[in-house]
């Protein structure tokens, strides 16, 4: 199918990568009388970056994650700094506000700090988001390393008995990721009382956001449609693809003139739709400007994406609910979001 939108984001993202990363080298290359070895830091990007869905005006949301003790503290200052500078040789916009990103944070925690009172909504993102939609900026970086050991931490009471499974663990964080952001969302909407965001943060959630859910849930559901043991090498595997890489891979084990399918390819082609309106200033700069979806004058634009925002759940919800038995297990989509989406 065309998804000539996703394809010229894809091929954008992947060359806004390449800057990001030549500018973070030459920046530590420069301040560090050349870096050849790891620091104990490293830079990771997320975002929209990460999801190969870059946007004129996209976000650069990064963190500088120390995974040892520093003993040299200016260095982390470097690191900071580069990832600053790379911020302005992409021309992207900067990290939000609120702290989540744009801020050094320990990998210890991320790995070790899962659940309990001192998880807290930033550490729970943090964590997740590196799963669902990240990207190293640094040469000799130790991200993959960090992915491992977070996926170890969701397997660690399945050592042993690798078999065909959805982990639990794993699936009811991000279960609960995905509530959390949309819990949080309307706690902005109450504290900010005005504010030139809420239209297209509206968008966002109802969007790339849900998306990237469904793919990240998708993921998880993978080795039992497949048949293949949940690991952490498989896990690793599956997301390092983008979000939406994840849902259509669900193609090569449904009929493609079934209603599966074309559920599938109406997710898809909503995706590219708002990836070709993302693009249009004109178009993000009437959706920023609504500020409450009671106002008599929506703009068209608004209107016609919130349409379009419940054309993806209804598309979202055919997929998921869907009775076609799929790979060799035979195992529907059906089954697998009774079992784990509900109780």
């Amino acid at each position: 199918m065309d998804l000539a939108n996703l394809a010229s984001a894809a091929a954008r993202t992947q060359q806004t990568l390449a800057d990001a990363r030549a500018e973070v080298d030459r920046y530590l290359d420069e301040e560090l009388g050349g870096f050849t070895t790891g620091q104990g830091l490293d830079i990771v990007a997320f975002g929209s970056m990460a999801r190969d869905e870059m946007a004129p005006g996209s976000d650069f949301d990064y963190l500088v994650v120390a995974n040892e003790i520093v003993p040299n503290p200016s260095i982390i200052q470097t690191f900071r700094k580069a990832a600053r500078s790379a911020l302005t040789t992409i021309a992207a916009a900067e990290p939000g506000a609120s702290n989540l990103f744009g801020v050094v944070v320990g990998a210890p925690d991320m790995v070790n700090q899962i659940g309990l009172d001192e998880d807290t909504n930033k550490s729970l993102s943090r964590r997740i988001l590196v799963l669902q939609e990240s990207e190293w900026l640094n040469k000799h970086s130790r991200y993959e390393a960090l992915v491992s050991s977070i996926l170890s931490r969701y397997l660690y009471d399945y050592a042993g008995a690798d078999e065909p499974r959805v982990p639990r663990f794993l699936f009811n964080d991000m279960v609960r990721f995905w509530r959390t952001i949309a819990v949080d969302y309307q706690a902005k909407r109450w504290q900010e009382i005005e504010g030139q965001k809420w239209g297209l943060r509206y968008i966002k959630v109802r969007t790339s956001r849900k998306w990237t859910f469904a793919g990240s849930i998708m993921s998880l559901f993978m080795p039992v449609i497949e048949q293949k043991d949940t690991t952490r090498a498989y896990l690793m595997k599956q997301f390092a693809m983008p979000p939406l890489a994840r849902l259509a891979q669900l193609h090569q084990y449904v009929n493609p003139k079934g209603a599966t399918a074309g559920a599938l390819r109406d997710v898809l082609a909503i995706a590219d739709q708002f990836q070709g309106w993302q693009e249009n200033k004109a178009w993000r700069s009437a959706i920023k400007g609504v500020d409450s979806p009671g106002a008599a004058d929506l703009p068209e634009e608004f209107a016609a994406a919130r349409d379009r925002t419940m054309d993806l759940q209804n598309a979202l919800e055919e997929l998921f609910m869907s009775t076609e038995p799929l790979g060799r297990s035979n195992v529907t989509l059906q089954a697998l979001t009774r079992k784990y989406l509900t109780f």
